[in-house]
């Protein structure tokens, strides 16, 4: 999903829904420096979880940065009360 702004891409959501059951993620969110603090963020988020509702998902979970915790908590986000977990493998 990409946000424009005067026709060039300013915004994106890498990865929106991966099946899993109900439960759905977000994530990869971007704008670029120059363009923050436009409403893009808000309204490519919003568009991704407008379609997630349509595919029924009733939890959609998305890592922040402290920076954007605010825009995430105003689009209905809240603290996930798990522990997340990577391993990563030796390249």
């Amino acid at each position: 999903m990409v946000g424009l702004c005067g026709g060039d891409a300013r915004g994106s959501v890498a990865r929106a829904g991966v099946p899993r059951g109900t439960s759905r993620s977000m994530s990869s969110v971007f704008v670029e420096p120059e363009q923050r603090g436009r409403g893009l963020a808000r309204a490519v988020v919003s568009a991704g979880l407008s379609w997630l509702d349509e595919m029924n998902a009733e939890v959609v979970d998305l890592h922040a940065t402290p920076d954007a915790a605010h825009l995430y908590r105003s689009l209905g986000f809240t603290e996930a009360r798990s522990l997340a977990l990577r391993r990563l493998n030796k390249l």
